[in-house]
């Protein structure tokens, strides 16, 4: 959800506690993982990744291979803002391996989109090459299908990737249109992680 975290966060707990009272444990599961996704936004990967794992159990116990594999590209995510490439990329492995058994336009977004950072974050510059690659692919794919979101987290994930990259004037303009771009669209979690990698960049 985007706009204030705060509010998202208390709209998830709210949802959660009304699943849980009618004992609805798989939409109780989805509104966990969208609050793991929140603590990720709020740089919160020990959290995020204690959720989202627990979630992912229980869709395992359900067989619902899809939002397991959701669960485990969110599981990946949270490890790489803890910083543990090891097990962000098995937990990314899992979420590939599980998409094979059904056929999501979103999931297949989402976890192509976190494989592409897992590979970037080994900082060899032939994987960011690739990241980069994948990167590409889903914001055509996502732009052409209208899933925006993707489409803005596919663009910070270049800027970010050019900055790391030492290609700083590029990385910049593309952060820069980025943060317009989501903002005008009320992306605003995105829009305020394209700020801050700009602060960054501005910093001697």
């Amino acid at each position: 959800m985007e706009g204030s975290l705060e509010q998202a966060r208390k709209y998830e707990s709210e949802a959660i506690s009304i699943f849980d009272e009618i004992g609805d444990k798989q939409n109780s599961a989805r509104f966990q993982l969208e609050l793991a996704e929140l603590s990720i936004d709020e740089h919160n990967g020990l959290e995020a990744a204690s959720i989202a794992s627990r979630v992912s159990q229980e869709f395992a116990r359900e067989n619902a291979f899809r939002d397991e594999s959701l669960a485990n590209a969110v599981l990946s995510r949270a490890l790489l803002v803890q910083g543990n490439i090891s097990a962000a990329k098995t937990a990314i492995e899992r979420a590939l391996a599980l998409s094979e058994n059904y056929h999501d336009r979103q999931v297949e977004l989402s976890v192509a989109l976190t494989a592409a950072r897992v590979r970037a974050a080994s900082g060899a510059a032939s994987d960011r090459a690739e990241a980069t690659r994948r990167l590409e692919q889903v914001l055509s794919d996502s732009s052409k299908t209208g899933f925006l979101k993707y489409a803005f987290e596919a663009r910070l994930a270049l800027g970010e990737i050019e900055l790391q990259s030492g290609n700083r004037v590029n990385g910049r303009l593309r952060l820069e249109s980025l943060m317009k771009d989501a903002s005008d669209k009320s992306f605003q979690l995105v829009a305020r992680e394209a700020a801050t990698d700009l602060k960054q960049v501005a910093q001697p």
